[in-house]
């Protein structure tokens, strides 16, 4: 488990446990999370383009934690936290943009037989590499970016240390997770009626917070919660895939000169195909997961949180 202290010494496991206080388990987590940024952003020659997106990913599960216990952190610390690890994660964002538009051209090649021994092709993403090389180096070669981001992290690390969490755990949990689940719906709804790249983007943060929450509360049902988490992964990355052809999209069209004009405008093509075959597969399984009332959904999954945490104290009588 983490402490204020130090370092976490035991393997992180991202879900607060049936018999801990809420308030123990939130920080607890949120701790283990923050070590695995700052693990992943000063360890010893690291693969940036991986710590960046794993920190990345820590981030993103801590924001989903403090929108589980917003009420129980009061609105002017919930904001404030939630923008300062917004802030982290954007500071390192351009290194896993980058990379995510070589992998989204990657996979256009498989999914299209893309001959990368085409001259034409294999120049093309010779050119998305040397983007990604260039804005690495640039954010990587003296460490500013990184040092100043790890720096803000171990001040944050302090300050979790000292949340002043109140309030009873499952009406807390219960006000968060309904809050997500009803932004969440309420995104699919514009998505669908205004399509457009931000709105998928929206949606799918919407779903990734539901997705972390789901596995912040696994011990309520392991294998129902195991089943939603499943889901909600699924339908994020389909989302994430689309969003990443989306921005390969974007950085394509803003490149000038006559040199990739023509190719470009056959991937833009492809992007497209491919972006629609991502929706179509995306949207039913979106439908299915936010079919319920936000009332109805909260209900459910924290009624398997107090069975199962009755359950436990009445074994240990």
């Amino acid at each position: 488990r983490a402490n204020p202290e130090g370092p976490v010494e035991t393997a992180m496991t991202y879900h607060l446990d049936i018999d801990e206080p809420f308030a123990h388990g939130i920080r607890r987590v949120t701790l283990e999370e923050i070590d695995c940024i700052l693990k992943q952003l000063t360890g010893p020659n690291p693969d940036w383009p991986a710590a960046v997106h794993e920190a990345r990913k820590s981030s993103k599960k801590i924001r989903a934690i403090l929108r589980l216990a917003r009420e129980s952190l009061g609105r002017k610390l919930y904001q404030r936290e939630n923008l300062f690890f917004r802030d982290a994660g954007r500071q390192l964002a351009p290194i896993r943009e980058s990379a995510a538009r070589v992998e989204a051209f990657d996979q256009l090649a498989i999914r299209f037989s893309l001959s990368l021994e085409d001259e034409i092709w294999h120049r093309l993403r010779e050119h998305l590499i040397r983007s990604h090389l260039k804005i690495t180096e640039n954010m990587t070669q003296n460490h500013a970016t990184v040092k100043t981001v790890a720096s803000q992290i171990r001040a944050a690390r302090q300050r979790v240390s000292r949340w002043p969490l109140s309030g009873e755990g499952c009406s807390t949990m219960a006000i968060g997770l309904r809050r997500v689940y009803r932004q969440g719906r309420l995104a699919l709804w514009k998505a669908t009626h205004e399509p457009a790249v931000e709105t998928w983007h929206e949606f799918r943060k919407q779903v990734k917070y539901l997705w972390h929450q789901t596995r912040l509360l696994r011990d309520g049902w392991p294998g129902a919660m195991d089943e939603l988490s499943n889901s909600l992964h699924t339908l994020s990355t389909l989302l994430g895939d689309d969003h990443d052809l989306a921005e390969l999209g974007l950085f394509l069209e803003k490149q000038s000169g006559r040199r990739f004009q023509q190719i470009s405008k056959r991937l833009l093509e492809l992007v497209e195909i491919r972006r629609s075959e991502l929706l179509q597969e995306a949207l039913p399984l979106a439908q299915r997961i936010y079919t319920e009332k936000p009332q109805s959904f909260t209900c459910r999954i924290l009624s398997y949180w107090r069975i199962a945490r009755n359950r436990h104290r009445t074994r240990d009588v």
